[in-house]
């Protein structure tokens, strides 16, 4: 991969890497290193020379994925500096509403969502990254958008 290259998938993909990552760690310091690192490995990785721009965006998900799979097995998730990206546009009420229910939802399922819905990632990209079968419950299936519903479009909102 060209310096220009790699300059461009950067300007491509870093904002909503990032925030995938801080949604991820409720960290903004912690998806800085995951980012930064990441970028740092897709760089480096010899087998993306001639690679398409979406096999190195897949690249790139995957890889700040397993580093934050790394993360949660080797430190405890730090509740700095959160991000609301996914929940613009909802009042205050709402925000916390959705935090809550992304909360208690489990890692896999919050990833799912978050590339499901926020960066529009196919059931088969999701499968493919996550390492589970297209179809499965755990890439974007109803299983994890129950508790958002009520949330997001509480009953009688018409939406």
């Amino acid at each position: 991969m060209t310096d220009d290259d790699f300059c461009a998938l950067y300007e491509r993909h870093a904002r909503r890497l990032w925030a995938y990552v801080a949604r991820m760690t409720h960290s903004a310091t912690a998806a800085d290193d995951i980012v930064q690192e990441a970028f740092v490995r897709v760089y480096e990785a010899a087998a993306l020379v001639e690679a398409t721009d979406e096999h190195r965006r897949r690249y790139l998900y995957t890889v700040a994925t397993n580093l934050l799979r790394r993360r949660r097995r080797t430190e405890l998730q730090h509740d700095d500096d959160r991000q609301d990206s996914a929940s613009e546009g909802l009042d205050l009420t709402e925000r916390l509403a959705v935090r809550q229910a992304l909360r208690a939802l489990p890692r896999v399922e919050r990833q799912a969502l978050w590339l499901t819905y926020v960066e529009r990632w196919s059931s088969r990209e999701l499968a493919a990254m996550l390492g589970y079968r297209e179809g499965s419950d755990a890439t974007g299936g109803d299983a994890c958008e129950a508790p958002l519903r009520g949330v997001v479009h509480p009953a009688g909102a018409g939406g």
